[in-house]
């Protein structure tokens, strides 16, 4: 092989021989493609055509998609927990409109109550 000087044009490989002669040849590279998450140049075997990434990018974003999935169901269950509490606290509103409190015992009593239930005081 010292005898032989080779240039690569496109898909044509030159051999120039010492001797001046030349010898031609065609080949071809294999597919690759340029990942756009890493930027790597990969084969068909190392590339994921699902995702449109090499299989190294695709396992990170299974990951990413599986923890979106998991924070998407976490969010859905807290706003679910949020409007209950919502109700609850308009619930608890409304009742506490209907009741007043004793001025010296504190203790609850309707409304429409004139003396304390507990200690007896006139409202």
């Amino acid at each position: 092989m010292s005898n032989i000087r080779a240039r690569v044009f496109s898909h044509l490989l030159i051999f120039c021989r010492k001797d001046g002669s030349l010898l031609l040849g065609y080949f071809s590279f294999p597919a690759l493609r340029q990942c756009p998450e890493c930027g790597r140049w990969n084969c068909d075997d190392c590339w994921n055509v699902e995702n449109a990434v090499c299989k190294i990018c695709a396992k990170s974003l299974q990951f990413s998609k599986d923890l979106d999935k998991d924070y998407a169901s976490r969010i859905d269950k807290l706003e679910k927990n949020l409007k209950e509490l919502k109700t609850m606290v308009t619930d608890l509103n409304v009742k506490l409109e209907n009741i007043k409190f004793c001025p010296q015992c504190n203790a609850p009593a309707p409304k429409i109550a004139k003396y304390c239930g507990i200690c007896g005081k006139e409202f």
